[in-house]
């Protein structure tokens, strides 16, 4: 009997726990993994001063996100109306959007302010630690088509490192960051 209890009792723990496992694996309504993948921004300003540094007034962050093997423009826009609940990190929230084609500057200045058509987009907030130069948000997809349209209404989770040496896009050894995008079920 107390083997009998033990053993119930054991194969509860296991199917509760693989109940509560995280939800990672694929969406039953298709066949692909949700988007993923590296990405790699640079600050569209100069130090403290306004944004459209390099042109783009609009765009805070732009340059590109990786995705199956696949690269696409990816852009970060600020909201101005935002207000975190304060701290010692800066908070932030901010719209985003992929496009089919990717960012390009010739003589510093980007050649399009939205390379191609927008394939996903959102909104996101956020935290970065000046001093360790991590960042971390949490947003939403609001809006996906072709390719991405499966995960309209996802989470989204970006994070990674701030600092200078950063290329992309044609601009060399500028300040922006390395970081990862990843998309997952509600």
């Amino acid at each position: 009997m107390k083997k009998r209890l033990l053993l119930v009792l054991a194969l509860v723990v296991v199917l509760s726990l693989i109940a509560a496992a995280p939800v990672t694996a694929q969406d039953p309504n298709h066949d692909r993994q949700p988007p993923s993948g590296d990405q790699v921004m640079i600050l569209n300003a100069e130090g403290d001063g306004p944004l459209g540094y390099y042109g783009c007034e609009e765009i805070s962050w732009f340059g590109t996100v990786e995705i199956d093997g696949k690269t696409f423009g990816m852009a970060l826009y600020p909201d101005f109306d935002y207000v975190g609940p304060g701290g010692p990190l800066y908070e932030y929230g901010e719209y985003w959007k992929i496009f089919t084609g990717k960012f390009k500057a010739k003589d510093g200045v980007l050649k399009r302010c939205a390379p191609g058509r927008v394939v996903m987009e959102g909104y996101d907030e956020g935290v970065w630690d000046m001093g360790s130069g991590l960042f971390e948000s949490f947003g939403t997809v609001d809006y996906a088509a072709g390719y991405f349209k499966w995960w309209d209404g996802y989470e989204v989770r970006q994070d990674g490192l701030i600092g200078p040496g950063v290329s992309v896009a044609g601009i060399e050894d500028a300040y922006g960051f390395h970081g990862t995008f990843n998309t997952y079920l509600p």
